[in-house]
């Protein structure tokens, strides 16, 4: 009930972010987080199976005139419970922002991808390649929307583009691929923190500079379960659910629209739209973050190939999970000391009142608003995406990331590098890169906004973007000296 009556369905585009911004957020979030769920079928059946945990919805008007009065739900995989301590979960892919999503987590993947010639990474007449008839990449969840599978072929196009470079310089496929990993990664790994944390932090000192930044082997930078369950699926609330089709070159003229519960898993859709749904996502807004989701990605959600609801998944998955109320990371990273026994008389900062009343009707006590709720209905500040409590955390995050990473592009020289990173003039070229040049040179684009992640950014021609050609490459394969 907490989706239905506290998430509400307004349509409330932004005015900073571009619908860009969403999909390449969760384009991104696979990169750092999947959790592993038991592989359990029927649960709405057999609801006293150890590994089901269904959500019941025979009081929510939509889903009972769809004939359900559950909705499926399979619990994480456990870890560490043989010692008999408190069930936890696991990260089942790499926590570094380190490419995972385009090169995969475990060797297994890495080689499937790989077509084992010139360093290449494999395709299908330049679109995702497909392994028993199923589109594949780095990340298993590649498919499960159009834009999602754009943001996945954009990256495997570079590899491949950087490869074919590289490949007149080297001769063996394994020197070819791990320098085009290499060089590949860096760009990403700058386009994450140079422009999409702009966007959602706002102030962005995260934001590599010529100072570089400093390895630090005693920071971890693994993906906390907060982070993972609840602060990182806030562009949830971003997702646009009818989408136009644009022209390519011509962002005024519509060649066509689509609902986005059609096209779930639909390969075909992303192949013969691909650039149409690339100019759609760089030039239309998103919706505004808030305590409102799409329709489409609500009652008409399709998760493993059965109707949900997002917002219910968040909620219950954070609560599997275990995940403290929101009033706990409201102590600790907006107001310290606060007391969280307080009642409904005290209101949180950063929440409407309209919100805090709809809070009331189902929840008994404001220590037990779920962290998501409660971080996606505090309003955002300045130019953030973000209430205070998911900026805290997502900053924390990412500062930890980019800290604890010793392949972090932009580290500069130290003993525990040991020589493994970019040198300065290297480091200068890829803080120049951006995800408007890396389209401009993957797609058919001829012109792109010169920041795709935020509305009204200037149209520039492709020839204005920073690229990565031969003389830079030359530059980049050299490891850092000082």
């Amino acid at each position: 009930m907490v989706s239905k009556t506290v998430v509400s369905k307004e349509d409330i585009p932004s005015e900073i972010s571009t619908h860009f911004y969403v999909q390449f957020g969760q384009f991104q979030s696979h990169d750092v987080a999947f959790t592993p769920e038991e592989e359990v079928e029927g649960c709405c059946e057999n609801k006293n199976q150890a590994s089901c945990l269904p959500i019941d919805v025979k009081n929510d008007p939509f889903f009972r005139s769809e004939g359900l009065e559950c909705l499926e739900f399979t619990r994480s995989v456990p870890f560490c419970e043989e010692q008999g301590g408190a069930r936890e979960q696991l990260n089942g892919i790499t926590a570094f922002v380190d490419a995972s999503n385009i090169y995969g987590s475990d060797d297994k993947v890495g080689k499937m991808i790989r077509t084992g010639q010139q360093g290449l990474l494999k395709t299908e007449n330049n679109f995702l390649p497909l392994i028993d008839g199923i589109e594949i990449a780095g990340d298993v969840r590649a498919r499960e929307m159009p834009g999602l599978a754009a943001m996945h072929l954009i990256w495997v196009r570079e590899h491949n583009r950087v490869a074919k470079i590289l490949a007149k310089s080297f001769e063996t496929d394994e020197e070819i691929f791990q320098h085009a990993r290499r060089i590949v990664t860096a760009e990403y790994q700058n386009v994450v923190f140079s422009e999409y944390l702009q966007g959602a932090l706002g102030d962005n000192d995260l934001k590599p500079t010529i100072q570089g930044t400093i390895y630090n082997p005693k920071v971890k930078a693994e993906i906390t379960n907060e982070f993972a369950t609840a602060a990182y699926r806030f562009g949830h609330s971003m997702v646009q659910g009818k989408t136009k089709l644009l022209a390519v070159d011509n962002p005024s003229q519509e060649v066509g629209s689509f609902q986005l519960r059609d096209v779930f898993f639909e390969d075909d859709f992303y192949v013969n739209a691909f650039e149409n749904i690339l100019m759609e996502l760089i030039y239309r807004p998103s919706q505004n973050n808030d305590a409102s989701m799409s329709e489409e990605v609500t009652n008409h959600l399709i998760a493993a190939g059965r109707i949900s609801d997002l917002a219910s998944l968040n909620i219950h998955r954070g609560r599997e999970h275990g995940i403290p109320g929101f009033c706990c990371y409201y102590r600790k990273f907006q107001i310290p000391g606060f007391n969280c026994k307080n009642g409904w008389e005290t209101k949180y900062e950063g929440i409407s009142n309209d919100l805090w009343t709809k809070m009331q009707e189902v929840y008994d006590h404001p220590s037990d608003i779920d962290l998501f709720t409660g971080g996606i209905s505090q309003e955002n500040e300045d130019q953030s995406q973000l209430g205070k409590v998911f900026h805290a955390m997502i900053r924390d995050q990412f500062k930890r990331t980019m800290e604890g990473d010793r392949f972090f592009f932009n580290h500069r020289k130290s003993k525990a590098l040991q020589g493994i990173g970019f040198t300065k003039k290297a480091r200068k070229i890829l803080r120049a890169r951006t995800m408007s040049g890396v389209i401009c040179d993957t797609t058919g684009l001829t012109k792109v906004p010169s920041n795709v992640f935020h509305m009204n950014s200037t149209i520039i021609d492709c020839s204005e973007t920073a690229t990565i050609g031969q003389a830079e490459i030359k530059k980049l394969i050299k490891f850092s000296i000082k």
